[in-house]
């Protein structure tokens, strides 16, 4: 007898007829063709459904990628399998990466990203379809409860999160194989539980995994004193049984965990979260109206208006259908001893306290459970909702089916969900913070009344009315098509609308690249865009991968901190301002892309020390014809610049001569805190026109604008700039916008400042009408070159040394002859050689897990990398394995003696080779269980 038992001997011998006809091969005891057939039929129907669901965006070319989606995954999983990626972040180890997928089973086979985001919809939904239908044995029930959780706001939300959604499709099959061990212990079970835990976590997000596993371990305790209650010893084995079974599938997935958990003390996100991190896109109270109306806070891509709720709508989402919850309710009112109903009815009232420790004053309390206080995002706990009332849904309709369900009950539960959903409506409709925010966006209330909340309204008294009417609404068939289809309809409510529909289309790589393809790798250099997003795919972190970029930069949260720290690279990828010509050396860059409009205010002249001169000489991409030169700008501790004191001349004129357009003080440009009272009674020039202002906090500040003339008979023929500041009367100067401009046909020539910061140090030309690119003028050297002398500096002080190119005495950093490491730096020759002397590096072979370099010495020295450090990097000088230091914080470096010799670098990580180990190991215990499939698992 199952511990289920619930109805008469008859209708139990039905269900488990039902119930062996429709489980998938690995958990059936006798495997025949009929086994395979009910499964395979579900998931060949939800391939067909998401493909339908998702054709939208799929006959429109587009990748199943909206957001981190686009700019991450999909180039994760596009890019050839490999251990180490060069070309992003001066080397990255994807192999400790779990979001690169990399030991990922499905990876290997689904080489196009829209199938691999489509596979994962269709394991989720078939999935709960087989624990739905093994738990009820109604087909209907099972296809409603698939539907309810793989096209829920958990699931389609985040879409963009690959690994989120991967994850979260193993849920169903960890719950099954929990209960499936409980009604019998086979070897069979026992393997599928362990690979469904493996899969979950190799899926690469360790959140989803820490929920799945809660909630796992959750129904296993109550499975535990079920059976407790009749029998301990079977208990204590049924526990053993999970214990394996959980041990088995983490331990497969060492390979991927060993060395995650290495690189995650060495990313920027090792410190611990704090409480305002771990509550971040937690859902706020005032919001929770959204369970039942998704869109009550704007949104989707038909909506009224655009979302205007708290920080982020995909992070928020909880909405798995209004009439569905009206389902769970029936499957709780209706539910029988023993059936779990009660189980699945607190999990998703747990996950609902989780996703809202915001503001419901449980936060602390969460926060001191360890791991759970290592994730922020705690309303990702909607796929424990999600797929509690999906299972719920999944009961009502069983018992709907078998005649199980009452009127009374029918009317009950709609009844509690209409006052719930009509409650939690009024109070977000009366709330004045829904109202100014509504204000806002410019939309009246009636207008978002009738948008998000008739919809789910209408569905969910079609439902009520289908239940009450079942018996008289014809056959069998038509009233199941009937059901599915508004289970269909009330999720998709939420789903058929959201970012997905805009995904991005890739383009391919245009012609204006190929010069700067071809460039680069010539240069044996690295890349950085200085630009917009937005302006071109090719440049983005890290979608640079697709194209063959070899670039600074990278997107993710497991960017090393040392790097970020030396390098100003944050983990998306973007940097705030244009790297210092040290800096540059040492990441190895030899160009830089711009933008034509500003990425950046240009500045002169400073508020702590006397101002001095600065010149700036720069070249344009192409000439331009112009009149004159706009000006947006404001001064600081500028009240003693006289009026009509000249700030910054331009010449743009194709030789340097006397006659130079000038930016006056009073007249073109002020002080940015000209109206405070004690500056204004001080300041000795005028209030030049203000361009526009901003609270300064009691008074106005200001930033003003001046056109100014390069020409008095026509436009001139510009092909290079020259600004000329003058510090004489002290103070700085903030130049916020700079653009030619030509009076006769009214075109404007925005210029970048971060390329006139680069002076006469790079070449400039147009890479198209947007983008232009610096080649830099750098010495010869590559990505590799000795040093004379090696110092000792700790991480953190050797990351800001590089980043700012100044030793903390004031004393300038060169990394052509000195690199910093950390701990006893190693003895160099005594008498080093001369400057320019050192030596050459020749490269001779580079496949990602190995480098050869011959390198041609006149002293002992040091042989810097640029490189970025990973500790499972082996060092050999002449076949001789050697140590490999920490260089100048963030890279590598290798000590080699006079003369010639040949250094070869081989990524073999200790973490790797045990993690594969102890995965091989788990992996034969799991084959050999197969040898026993269908025994009993007693386990002594």
């Amino acid at each position: 007898m199952s511990m289920r038992q619930r109805s008469p001997e008859n209708q139990l011998q039905k269900l488990e007829a039902a119930r062996i006809g429709t489980m998938p091969p690995c958990m059936h005891t006798k495997p025949g063709f009929a086994t395979y057939l009910p499964f395979l039929s579900a998931a060949l129907f939800f391939t067909l459904f998401y493909i339908l669901f998702f054709s939208p965006a799929l006959l429109e070319g587009r990748v199943l990628a909206p957001g981190d989606g686009y700019v991450f995954y999909y180039p994760a999983v596009s890019i050839p399998w490999r251990l180490w990626e060069a070309n992003i972040l001066a080397g990255y180890p994807v192999f400790a990466d779990p979001q690169f997928f990399l030991w990922y089973p499905p990876r290997w086979f689904f080489r196009d990203y829209n199938a691999f985001i489509i596979f994962a919809y269709v394991v989720a939904s078939s999935f709960t379809f087989g624990y739905v239908h093994w738990k009820s044995g109604s087909v209907i029930a099972a296809f409603t409860a698939g539907i309810v959780y793989g096209t829920g706001s958990f699931m389609v939300g985040h879409l963009g999160h690959t690994s989120i959604i991967h994850a979260g499709a193993w849920l169903p099959l960890i719950v099954w194989s929990i209960d499936a061990l409980a009604e019998r212990r086979t070897a069979a079970r026992f393997v599928t539980g362990a690979f469904a835990v493996a899969l979950c976590l190799l899926s690469g997000h360790p959140q989803i995994f820490v929920y799945a596993m809660l909630l796992a371990g959750g129904l296993a305790l109550r499975n535990l004193w079920v059976t407790y209650t009749n029998d301990s010893t079977t208990a204590i084995t049924l526990a053993a049984t999970y214990a394996g079974m959980v041990v088995l599938g983490v331990a497969a997935c060492a390979v991927q965990l060993l060395p995650f958990v290495e690189f995650s003390e060495l990313s920027a996100r090792s410190d611990a979260w704090r409480y305002g991190d771990f509550v971040s896109y937690s859902l706020p109270l005032r919001q929770i109206a959204t369970l039942f109306f998704p869109y009550l806070y704007g949104g989707g891509i038909n909506g009224s208006t655009a979302y205007f709720g708290a920080l982020n709508q995909t992070e928020l989402a909880t909405y798995a259908g209004l009439g569905t919850l009206f389902l769970a309710a029936c499957g709780i009112l209706a539910r029988k001893r023993n059936d779990d109903a009660l189980f699945w009815l607190a999990a998703a009232i747990a996950s609902i306290l989780l996703a809202t420790v915001g503001e419901n004053h449980l936060g602390h309390l969460f926060y001191q459970i360890p791991i759970i206080n290592s994730f922020r995002a705690s309303a990702r706990s909607a796929m424990v909702f999600t797929f509690a009332v999906s299972v719920l849904a999944g009961m009502a309709t069983a018992h709907l089916q078998r005649g199980e369900l009452k009127t009374r009950d029918i009317a009950l539960a709609g009844g509690i969900t209409l006052g719930l959903a009509i409650g939690a409506g009024l109070l977000t409709l009366s709330s004045a913070l829904w109202a100014q925010a509504l204000r806002d966006s410019g939309v009246g209330s009636w207008t978002i009344i009738d948008a998000a909340i008739f919809p789910p309204f209408a569905v969910l008294v079609a439902m009520i009315c289908l239940l009450l009417f079942w018996n008289k609404l014809g056959g069998r068939y038509f009233r199941a098509i009937l059901l599915i289809a508004a289970v269909a309809v009330d999720v998709g409510l939420f789903g058929w609308y959201y970012e997905w529909r805009l995904s991005p289309v890739q383009k391919p790589l245009s012609t204006d690249w190929s010069a700067l393809q071809n460039d680069l790798a010539n240069s044996k250099g690295r890349l950085l865009a200085m630009l917009d997003p937005t302006v071109s795919d090719a440049l983005r972190p890290n979608m640079s991968l697709l194209y063959g970029f070899r670039s600074v930069s990278g997107y993710g949260p497991m960017e090393p901190k040392a790097y970020q720290e030396a390098t100003g690279i944050d983990t998306k990828g973007f940097i705030q301002e244009l790297p210092s010509p040290i800096l540059q050396r040492v990441l190895g860059i030899t160009h830089i892309v711009f933008s034509r409009d500003m990425s950046g205010s240009l500045e002169f002249g400073s508020c702590s020390t006397e101002a001095a001169d600065k010149v700036l000489e720069f070249d344009l991409p192409v000439p331009v014809e112009a009149t004159g030169i706009r000006v947006i700008s404001n001064m600081s501790c500028s009240v003693t610049r006289p009026d009509g004191d000249p700030v910054l001349t331009f010449d743009a004129t194709p030789e340097k001569k006397s006659d130079e357009a000038a930016l006056l003080a009073g007249r073109d440009t002020s002080e940015w805190a000209y109206d405070r009272s004690d500056v204004r009674d001080a300041i000795q020039h005028a209030r030049a026109p203000i361009e526009s202002s901003f609270d300064a906090g009691g008074f106005s500040g200001h930033v003003y604008k001046a056109d100014l003339p390069l020409a008095t008979s026509g436009p001139i023929q510009v092909r290079r700039l020259a600004l000329h500041f003058l510090g004489n009367h002290g103070g700085a100067l903030s130049v916020k916008k700079l653009e030619l401009t030509n009076a006769e046909n009214g075109a404007v020539y925005p210029l970048n400042p971060d390329v006139l910061k680069l002076g006469n140090s790079a070449t400039v030309r147009k890479i198209n009408e947007n983008l232009s690119v610096a080649k830099l003028r750098t010495k010869p050297g590559g990505l590799a070159w000795l040093v004379r002398e090696v110092r000792s500096a700790p991480t953190d002080i050797a990351a800001q040394i590089v980043r700012t190119g100044m030793f903390p005495n004031g004393q300038p950093f060169d990394p052509d002859t000195v690199a910093l490491v950390g701990g006893i730096a190693p003895k160099l020759d005594s008498v080093p050689a001369p400057v320019g002397q050192t030596g050459k590096v020749t490269p001779l072979s580079e496949d990602g897990a190995r480098l050869s370099l011959r390198v041609d010495a006149s002293s002992r020295s040091f042989l810097f990398l640029s490189r970025s450090y990973h500790p499972g990097w082996v060092a050999y000088v002449n076949g001789e394995k050697v140590p490999l230091y920490r260089a100048n914080a963030a890279f590598q470096g290798v000590v080699v003696p006079a003369g010639t010799s040949e250094v070869t670098l081989i990524l073999d990580p200790l973490s790797l080779k045990l993690g594969g180990l102890i995965s091989l190991i788990a992996l034969l215990i799991l084959g050999g269980c197969f040898f026993v499939r269908g025994k009993q698992l007693g386990w002594g």
